[in-house]
């Protein structure tokens, strides 16, 4: 199980999202945060953070849009990992 700021990686992230918009982020200063942000903490701004060629470039496809409301970063349709396209419903059955 992967662990994120001392939860379980999913059900933290989200609440982590909601909390920084909740607290006066805008949706698109959230959605840096979680990308951007989450490199630079890592270290890793050089090959993640942005979508560009070269780029890890792992990725979720939500069907709602997080700017309307972050809530809807909760959507999740596809992950994208290294290239291979997985349907969310079939990894929670993992």
């Amino acid at each position: 199980m992967t662990i994120a700021h001392g939860g379980p990686a999913g059900a933290s992230t989200h609440i982590e999202l909601e909390l920084l918009r909740t607290n006066g982020l805008t949706a698109e200063e959230v959605m840096v945060a979680a990308s951007w942000g989450g490199a630079l903490a890592l270290g890793i701004e050089a090959e993640a953070g942005l979508l560009a060629e070269g780029r890890i470039a792992d990725m979720v496809i939500i069907r709602e849009n997080p700017l309307l409301d972050i809530r809807n970063f909760r959507t999740i349709e596809w992950v994208i990992k290294d290239g291979v396209v997985y349907e969310y419903a079939t990894l929670l059955n993992l």
